[in-house]
């Protein structure tokens, strides 16, 4: 029974000195991420949260700051999935912008109507005065103004085959680069009652 007890015991040591080892690994780790986090060098903190994520650590904070990570980097894929995992943790964020990036993070991989919601999500819990509009109102304000105004090409400017780029308008003069080729290397016309002045390459 004596033996028994004392195998029982070192077992137990072991696992508890595991754990606490694992546990300030963990840490050092996480200080780490959050140092990197800080000064924006996102890409090492996200590879130190996923690290730290897919080893079975959760939080809000990892959660947030790793969906973060890959907000920032345009990543809207993994973005999404973990916001998905923070709003499956928590009901509600302790920092409401994550309904605001998880909303545009949704939105930018096409998934509209659920965006919608966080955005609205996002309007709500921060009590926006200035801009009270939710979602829905956006979209009626777009449907209103559609078609006040009919966009046409410059049509000195374009052409399928070649291209134009680098407009700047300064005072009267709309200047601009352009591929497309003109009878003089320097053409001025006038268009929108602006001047409008070109340079060919």
């Amino acid at each position: 029974m004596k033996n028994k007890i004392t195998l029982y015991s070192i077992v137990w040591f072991c696992i508890t000195l595991i754990t606490i080892t694992t546990v300030r690994g963990q840490e050092k780790k996480l200080i780490q991420a959050s140092q990197d986090y800080e000064k924006l060098d996102y890409v090492n903190a996200q590879k130190i949260y996923l690290s730290v994520a897919e080893n079975g650590y959760k939080s809000e904070e990892l959660y947030t700051k790793l969906a973060n990570s890959y907000y920032f980097n345009a990543q809207y894929d993994q973005a999404v999935k973990w916001y998905d995992s923070l709003f499956h943790m928590v009901e509600k964020p302790e920092n409401n912008i994550v309904y605001l990036r998880y909303s545009q993070a949704l939105k930018a991989k096409g998934q509209a109507d659920k965006a919608m919601v966080f955005y609205d999500a996002f309007v709500t819990e921060n009590n926006i005065k200035d801009t009270p509009l939710l979602a829905k109102d956006y979209l009626e304000l777009i449907k209103k103004n559609s078609g006040r105004y009919t966009l046409k090409p410059l049509e000195q400017i374009y052409d399928e085959d070649k291209i134009s780029f680098g407009h700047v308008v300064v005072k009267d003069t709309l200047y601009y680069a352009s591929t497309k080729k003109a009878k003089t290397f320097l053409n001025k016309k006038m268009c929108l009652g602006r001047s409008e002045l070109f340079v060919t390459l």
